[in-house]
């Protein structure tokens, strides 16, 4: 995960901040993402798979989840 939000941040330096490219697109786990600001993306992908801010232990093997949040859905992918 590690290597992977490496990548994310060093695309963003070196297309958006270096070249002035905005970047709308990225893949994640196999799924294309559309987005508006890429930093949002880096920033939400190091507060889920980084630093597990939803990390929990589940009672059971399949729990029930419900996502209602108002973003993209990264933390259900």
């Amino acid at each position: 995960m590690f290597l992977a939000y490496l990548r994310f941040y060093l695309k963003y330096l070196f297309l958006e901040l270096l070249l002035r490219r905005k970047i709308e697109k990225e893949k994640l786990f196999d799924v294309e993402l559309r987005l508006l600001e890429y930093l949002d993306f880096i920033c939400m992908f190091e507060e889920i798979f980084i630093r597990q801010v939803y990390f929990f232990k589940a009672v059971k093997n399949k729990p029930l989840i419900f996502d209602c949040g108002a973003n993209i859905g990264i933390s259900v992918i």
